[in-house]
């Protein structure tokens, strides 16, 4: 269910899934927000039965456009039976011409009661070059330096590890819409 449109900023919606004929892999969630001028801040809420846990998954951010730049926040809780991982980021997007700046900083910490809390910081950047209103040139540069045990790789490629080590990643290319 998504709320009309005409609440003056307020949106949301709401979502269910049943579990496919099983009592596990039930779905809820629900996210809240406003919208207005140059603030945008939501909140967000989702459990997922993995039975015999349930995930639950946390949100809250926020943006604010000052114009010559916009700055957006956000605080990331993520549960999964006794293991909860909470990530906060800061990202900037400013506008440059006929491009984007774009820059993030962000901070993992999974808390584990049955050893070390492995922790990550990932910094990233990026360009934005808007040829024409469909068409766009764009860089990006990523890395992840991880700590304890943590092993978050930038791409997330399948059967990559970077085990206490750094991850880097690096993008360009031309982005069109039709």
């Amino acid at each position: 269910y998504f709320l009309p449109g005409n609440l003056g900023g307020l949106y949301g919606q709401l979502q269910q899934s049943l579990g496919e004929g099983v009592d596990a892999n039930k779905q809820s969630s629900g996210r809240i927000g406003y919208a207005a001028g140059p603030v945008n801040v939501a909140f967000s809420y989702g459990v997922t039965d993995t039975s015999p846990n349930k995930f639950k998954h946390t949100n809250v951010a926020g943006s604010w456009n000052f114009g010559f730049m916009n700055l957006m926040a956000q605080y990331d809780l993520t549960k999964a039976g006794s293991v909860d991982q909470k990530a906060m980021l800061l990202g900037a997007v400013v506008p440059l011409g006929q491009g984007e700046i774009h820059a993030a900083y962000t901070k993992s910490k999974i808390d584990n009661p049955t050893g070390a809390d492995p922790d990550a910081n990932q910094l990233a950047f990026g360009y934005i070059y808007n040829l024409s209103k469909r068409t766009a040139l764009y860089g990006h540069y990523s890395q992840i330096k991880n700590k304890n045990g943590a092993a978050f790789v930038v791409g997330a490629i399948a059967g990559s590890s970077a085990l206490n080590a750094k991850s880097t990643g690096y993008e360009v290319g031309v982005r069109h819409s039709f």
